[in-house]
């Protein structure tokens, strides 16, 4: 951060390009660091908004409208195509800062939750190079229905008010799981005013009975598939969702908008570094059976252990047991504080930039 402070110091606007939670937080820190320099969102979707009374505009406008202004990446998924779309406009290579922005403001602590992933299986049928679920080497694994049902019932009445987003079935693949309606049922039947998204890689979907169409149909199921370079038969896939009046989206990535995450075997990471240094930490924690996990490493690193024969310890202090005698208060403030295992995670080695592909299962992908 005092690296970018200081080459902010040159300029008189700044940009802040992408309006994802990474940007968020870069934005917050500047404004915590009280900078001299005014500061600008730019994006590619939520132009012509604004956020805390600051105006969102487009690349191109940010760019004809401050041409010297300096250009902060504030992505890791899309960090190579949006250094492009910069280099594109012109804007000039000193003028933009590509360096991954470490930022404490990922530790204050939120006032609500608005995001809450839950694991349906563990395995997936795609293998993805380095999965950060590590379902390209996960063993078939199935979640319990009732278990979700309960542990979802529980998160709602301890978190109250403090929960106002919605809920999203993840994987591994969920689609494999044969009971997902069941799931998408108890979604509805609890939280019947929000929206359930069905998080998938969409290769699964021409193939679903007519029974998982009307439930999610029912249910108000968003079914969101990742932007993953693979062959899907889109129109099928639109026909059939238009047909049982269920609402889709397909997300677009770029071939090379991928990122990498490092492991340190030996654990000997700063753990708040490693935090502050992470667009997950306090963002996408993960519901995995009657546990609220801080991110899918620590939820799921059962699965690299196994498969690679190695020993990276999860302690009790590393997940929260929903079913103790907590608060609301103790799950916003348990997510916004690093964990003991945030030690094994190298965020100064991250990848980014890195081509799809699909894993040779083998550790080298998960190590610098």
């Amino acid at each position: 951060m005092n690296e970018l402070l200081i080459k902010i110091s040159n300029y008189e606007d700044v940009f802040i390009f992408g309006y994802g939670n990474v940007g968020r937080n870069i934005f917050e820190q500047l404004i915590k660091d009280d900078i001299s320099a005014k500061i600008w969102f730019c994006d590619n979707y939520r132009h012509a908004e604004k956020y805390r009374g600051v105006d969102i505009l487009s690349p191109e406008d940010a760019f004809n409208k401050k041409p010297n202004a300096l250009f902060i990446i504030g992505s890791i998924i899309y960090y190579r195509p949006m250094l492009d779309q910069l280099r594109a406009l012109g804007v000039q290579e000193n003028n933009i800062y590509t360096q991954w922005v470490q930022t404490k403001s990922r530790m204050e602590q939120r006032q609500y939750i608005t995001h809450l992933p839950y694991h349906l299986t563990e395995h997936c049928n795609l293998k993805c190079a380095g999965c950060f679920h590590f379902s390209n080497v996960a063993k078939e694994q199935f979640a319990d229905p009732d278990v979700f049902k309960e542990t979802l019932t529980r998160f709602v009445d301890v978190m109250g008010n403090a929960f106002r987003g919605s809920l999203f079935l993840y994987g591994g693949e969920p689609l494999l799981h044969p009971l997902i309606e069941q799931f998408i049922t108890y979604a509805h039947e609890i939280i019947s005013d929000r929206v359930t998204y069905v998080i998938t890689n969409g290769i699964l979907l021409t193939k679903m009975p007519d029974r998982f169409w009307r439930t999610c149909a029912k249910s108000n199921v968003h079914i969101a598939i990742s932007g993953y370079p693979i062959d899907l038969d889109k129109e099928k896939i639109r026909a059939l969702a238009d047909k049982h009046g269920v609402c889709f989206s397909i997300a677009s990535r770029d071939m090379g908008a991928w990122s990498q995450y490092v492991l340190d075997l030996s654990g000997t990471q700063d753990i708040e570094k490693s935090f502050t240094n992470c667009e997950n930490a306090n963002e996408c924690f993960v519901l995995k059976g009657r546990n609220l996990y801080p991110c899918s490493v620590t939820a799921c690193i059962e699965h690299f252990n196994m498969a690679f024969d190695q020993s990276l310890e999860l302690g009790c202090d590393d997940y929260l047991d929903l079913f103790t005698d907590i608060t609301s208060d103790d799950v916003l403030s348990f997510v916004s504080k690093p964990v003991p295992f945030c030690r094994y995670c190298n965020r100064s080695e991250l990848k980014r930039g890195q081509t799809w592909k699909r894993s040779e299962l083998t550790i080298d992908e998960y190590l610098k």
